[in-house]
Parts: C-alpha cells; structure tokens; sequence
C-alpha cells in the first residue's frame, strides 16, 4: 500500500491542514483544512486538490478579488476569464505539480512580483489587461518566448499570433513571399497541420497550398 505524505500542519493557499480524516468513496486521502479568512471555515480536500492548487482558499479570495475589481471595474464576466488566466500563469511558473511546470517554472521562466503577490497581483493583472488591449478573443503571450511573464514582455495576442511567437515556428517561402505555416493556413485555408505534412513529404511552392479534390466513387 502506498504510503501517504502527512500534510498535517502545512499550508495550501489561505488552507492550513488540521488533521488527516477518512478517505473519501474512491479511497483518496482526506485532509480537514481551515481557511485563514475570518469565517475560518473547515472542509476536507484530497491530497491532489491540495498539491495541486485547484483549491486556494474557501472561495472568500476570488470573492475579495472580485470585490476590489468591481469597485472600479464593472466588468464581471471579463474579471472571471481573466482571473484564469492570471491563476494558470502562476501555476505554471511555481507549482511544481502543474503539469505545465517543467516547461515554464523548471525552464526559469516565472511571473514579476506586481502579478504574483498574493493581495494585488490579480489587481495588478487586471488593471494592466483592461489598459493594453484586454478582449475576450485574445489570449496572454509573452513577446520573448523564453522571458518572464512581466508588463514589458507581455501583450494580448490572437492565436496565429502567439503561435508565430513559439520556438518551432516554422517558416515557408513561395514565391518568394516568406510566411509561418499558421499565416498561410489563415491565408490559403488549408489546415496548419496538412501543410507540416505536405513540407514533410517534399512538396513545395504553391503545392503546399493547393486544395485537392477528393474523388467518389460511384461504385
């Protein structure tokens, strides 16, 4: 049988863990953790739910950060797809139980002490979206793909952006035009993925970009 780290006494976002409790339906490993917020609400959370920070606090933080966004931001829906971003870009660059982690944190790559602190960081992000060019179609991309997540090297970018930004962008020349793959898929209409293809099997020039017609059979 697996041995189970005891967690008692150590803290998981605004949870401390009390005391080990009985598994849960699935025979995970239960922990009774207190919120530090003034309601100190107690509620068990499995090991993993911990580790992983998909739990933080009782719900009082995202209530307190909503709270501060509103009073100058009416924008609820906008502060709740933000508010993810903003908590996956943490993830990646500290928790070391992010799936993502080794190809952020591990990497060096972490996230400036404006939009990490634990009371105004998310303010902080909030603010600095809502002033460069926040929109609900665009994502979070950093300028130099090996820099920190930080106001200088950052900017909201649609996908065939960011997707251009990335290491193994691969470039194409025809006719003497040189574009990344993404911006001639968004150009000709055929799929990224059928131009790699294409470039893995020699074709070249216009050929990567030709439609080719599928014949039917009539039999």
């Amino acid at each position: 049988m697996a041995t189970v780290d005891d967690l008692t006494g150590r803290k998981f976002g605004r949870w401390t863990v009390l005391k080990r409790v009985e598994n849960n339906k699935v025979g995970r490993a239960m922990w009774l953790c207190e919120c530090s917020c003034d309601s100190k609400t107690q509620k068990p959370l499995s090991s993993s739910v911990l580790k992983t920070g998909d739990s933080t606090s009782c719900g009082c933080f995202q209530k307190e950060l909503a709270s501060n966004v509103n009073r100058k931001y009416d924008i609820r829906l906008q502060s709740k797809r933000i508010y993810t971003i903003w908590n996956d870009m943490n993830r990646r660059c500290f928790n070391e139980n992010c799936r993502e982690f080794k190809w952020y944190g591990e990497k060096g790559i972490t996230v400036c002490d404006d939009w990490s602190d634990e009371n105004n960081g998310f303010p902080n992000f909030f603010k600095w979206s809502m002033e460069n060019g926040y929109s609900e179609n665009l994502t979070i991309d950093r300028i130099e793909s090996d820099g920190n997540y930080e106001p200088s090297n950052c900017r909201w970018a649609t996908k065939i952006v960011q997707a251009n930004n990335k290491n193994n962008t691969i470039y194409v020349k025809i006719n003497n035009v040189t574009k990344t793959v993404g911006e001639w898929s968004q150009e000709s209409g055929i799929a990224s993925g059928v131009i790699r293809s294409r470039l893995r099997s020699g074709w070249q020039n216009e050929d990567l970009l030709k439609h080719v017609k599928v014949k039917v059979s009539n039999d």
